[in-house]
């Protein structure tokens, strides 16, 4: 029997084990081994892998030099995906999360098999490969956007609109600054301009940082330039998220009365469909809007409820 409960961190409970996925504090009970999904701060925090040299730590190579390019951790296992690695009884299996660079998704075999989505995205994109839809006996999955207004539109509709943005407002003669988180969507956002011809973007330093590590790993984002500032001149600039005044990217764009709800992770009804096609007897819903969208699959006849939270 698998159970499964979230403590500043997720842990699963096996018969032979105790794995913690994406801890953001020390752990606070015995594990064998971490699982961490991706680089977002959300989802990992160096000094709480730092506190357990002596525990297997599961992630892929870009997840690594994202989160330790210094080499501190030690017991790093490096996975990319359709790698295993077999801890004493359990055989855990890596695959592709389609949400940043790096990001993995992981089935634990056991008795029974364990699916650990992480962010996941199941859409093919100008960067990246969509996640993978797994079968598994028990789904842990992710719900940051488990609410049905945040069902979004298909990427080529977003895409398509967010070049007609661009171009009008470039029509006019005036700049526009784009938001979107640092690691993710502002990679999407950069290679979509500069493969569309309308203009070379520019891009804030932080993204700049997160776009060459990309250009390392092989995506190619296409031509740009990188500014401090917004320039005055009309050229597209990929900015933060939260810098000033921007015309948002972002999934929370769904609720705005501006923006674009382009996000890095899947909306309402890819969650949804990964659930119904995962075949899962039972389903844990974990992050965001993880009681509503558990109510919502117990509605289409599945076994589903939130990940229990303990202090």
């Amino acid at each position: 029997m698998v159970k499964v409960h979230y403590r500043r961190g997720l842990y699963i409970v096996l018969e032979r084990a105790v794995l913690l996925a994406d801890p953001l504090s020390p752990p606070q009970e015995k594990i064998n081994a971490i699982l961490v999904s991706h680089a977002h701060s959300d989802h990992c925090n160096i000094k709480a892998l730092l506190s357990v040299p002596n525990v297997p730590k599961l992630m892929s190579r870009a997840t690594r030099d994202l989160i330790d390019p210094r080499r501190k951790l030690k017991n790093v296992i490096l996975l990319e995906p359709g790698d295993t690695v077999e801890l004493g009884n359990v055989t855990i299996e890596a695959h592709e999360a389609g949400h940043v660079l790096g990001s993995l998704q992981f089935t634990i075999h056991s008795r029974q098999s364990v699916v650990y989505t992480g962010d996941v995205n199941l859409e093919r994109r100008v960067i990246l490969p969509p996640g993978d839809l797994l079968k598994a006996d028990v789904l842990i999955i992710e719900a940051t956007y488990g609410r049905p207004e945040y069902t979004f539109p298909p990427r080529e509709v977003l895409y398509r609109e967010l070049l007609h943005v661009v171009k009008e407002r470039l029509s006019e003669g005036k700049p526009l600054a784009l938001g979107a988180r640092k690691l993710g969507v502002a990679q999407e956002v950069t290679a979509l301009l500069a493969h569309s011809g309308i203009a070379v973007p520019l891009v804030h330093p932080s993204i700049d940082r997160y776009n060459r590590l990309y250009e390392e790993y092989g995506v190619i984002l296409g031509p740009y330039a990188v500014a401090e500032y917004v320039v005055e001149k009309p050229v597209p600039y990929v900015a933060p998220l939260r810098s000033g005044k921007t015309f948002p990217c972002t999934g929370w764009a769904a609720k705005y009365s501006k923006g674009l709800p382009l996000s890095s992770h899947a909306g309402f009804d890819k969650l949804v469909r990964y659930a119904l096609e995962s075949g899962a007897e039972s389903i844990y819903t974990v992050y965001g809007f993880a009681k509503c969208l558990a109510k919502f699959l117990r509605e289409e006849g599945l076994n589903a409820e939130p990940v229990p939270v303990k202090s």
